[in-house]
């Protein structure tokens, strides 16, 4: 996918070119290229994108980690312990408000368990 565009002041005129090539590995790269007065600039930019497959190994690995078994963790959050089975064996995630009290539960970090922090 590629796209351009020029912008146009009294003083110069920029003009971007931007393609962005998805990579293997959640990677997705964008190159930039912008032309300003007969001058080009060359920027990349590489972007790791977050799956759900990601996402549901971290959280696999907090409840594993965990002091509580499934059923405790079951209990605490006032659900069938199939729920939390189905969580660790199967794509299936937990609502959003059970998502965060598991992550209290848990004390682990949304942020982290998401991806967004390291």
């Amino acid at each position: 996918m590629s796209a351009a565009s020029c912008l146009s002041t009294r003083e110069k005129v920029v003009c971007f070119l931007i393609f962005v090539f998805a990579a293997s590995n959640n990677y997705i790269i964008i190159e930039c290229y912008s032309f300003v007065k007969h001058k080009i600039e060359y920027y990349a930019i590489l972007f790791y994108m977050i799956t759900s497959k990601d996402i549901q190994q971290r959280l696999r690995e907090a409840i594993k980690s965990s002091n509580y078994s499934q059923k405790e963790i079951a209990e605490l959050l006032n659900i069938h312990p199939t729920s939390v089975n189905k969580y660790m064996r199967e794509n299936t995630f937990p609502s959003i408000e059970t998502f965060a009290n598991l992550c209290k539960i848990l004390d682990a970090s949304a942020d982290e368990i998401l991806g967004l922090k390291d």
